[in-house]
């Protein structure tokens, strides 16, 4: 899941409905993840300071994620 946006955001939608489910309120949720790419090393993937609460799932471009910006050298 970690390296899969979809997977993040959904999970962030379930524990919403978990915790609202049991009456807590005003839920936020935010996610530190890192990935990696061919030996390079560890990046932040999705944007810590986004509530997913708040995002919609969507085909639109996803802001929430952060863009890789690397170059990537081969043959």
């Amino acid at each position: 899941m970690s390296f899969q946006p979809d997977f993040i955001l959904e999970y962030a939608h379930y524990l919403k409905n978990h915790f609202e489910s049991q009456g807590h309120q005003n839920i936020e949720i935010y996610v530190e993840s890192h990935v990696t790419l061919n030996g390079r090393r560890g990046t932040t993937y999705v944007d810590p300071s986004v509530n997913l609460v708040e995002e919609k799932e969507s085909f639109r471009h996803k802001t929430w994620i952060i863009p890789f910006n690397d170059d990537i050298k081969g043959i």
